[in-house]
């Protein structure tokens, strides 16, 4: 089975201070998001299954349209972005005839930027020269991480299936991602949560499930 997803975010970021006010747009779009999985049966009641899906993601460029700070005084061109792709192997049993459970491990491969991709203006000048303008902070990095997911298939009656699973956190660590003002290369560590799926399927007719 083969699935992909189009996004095209639209993204601003909003500064007011003291009656100063701008507005700064994000020009990163036109995300394309694929799914792909493959199952096969093993043998009766037994099915491996593997795909490959983008879970998590988006980003923000304000290279061209810079937030300001300071009412306007400082500009700042930011750039944020994280992508998680993952790998899944899974395998499921059929203990019932209307009864199946599997799990799932889970490979998760991030990329994940975050600071200013070119020079800042006005900190020199707001600040009196006790900090200098700046360039870069950013870096580009990432990182893997794993997972696991559980769940299951109940069929009440031919036409009707139910179903429910969970999935672990997943939690990336990248290493020296931003460099901050007296501080250095930070790491950014973020987590994707918990997840709980439920879900219904009705076979409406032959060849129609909702």
């Amino acid at each position: 089975s083969f699935g992909a997803t189009f996004l095209n975010p639209t993204l601003t970021n909003k500064q007011s201070i003291g009656g100063f006010e701008n507005t700064s747009q994000s020009a990163a779009d036109n995300y394309v998001i694929p799914d792909v999985g493959l199952s096969n049966e093993l043998a009766p009641g037994w099915v491996i299954g593997g795909g490959l899906e983008i879970n998590s993601g988006l980003g923000a460029d304000y290279r061209s349209d810079p937030i300001t700070l300071a009412g306007g005084a400082i500009t700042v061109p930011l750039v944020v972005e994280f992508i998680s792709f993952n790998a899944n192997l899974a395998l499921a049993k059929q203990v019932t005839p209307a009864l199946s459970l599997g799990g799932a491990l889970t490979l998760g491969f991030g990329l994940a930027q975050l600071g200013t991709a070119g020079p800042t203006t006005g900190v020199s000048a707001t600040t009196g020269g006790l900090f200098a303008d700046f360039g870069g902070t950013t870096a580009s990095t990432h990182d893997i991480a794993f997972a696991g997911s559980l769940g299951a298939t109940f069929q009440p009656m031919p036409s009707t299936t139910l179903s429910a699973a969970v999935k672990s956190p997943l939690k990336y660590h990248f290493k020296n991602a931003l460099n901050g003002s007296g501080v250095g290369w930070q790491d950014l560590i973020p987590e994707l949560p918990l997840t709980v799926v439920v879900g219904a399927a009705q076979n409406i007719g032959p060849n129609f499930l909702v």
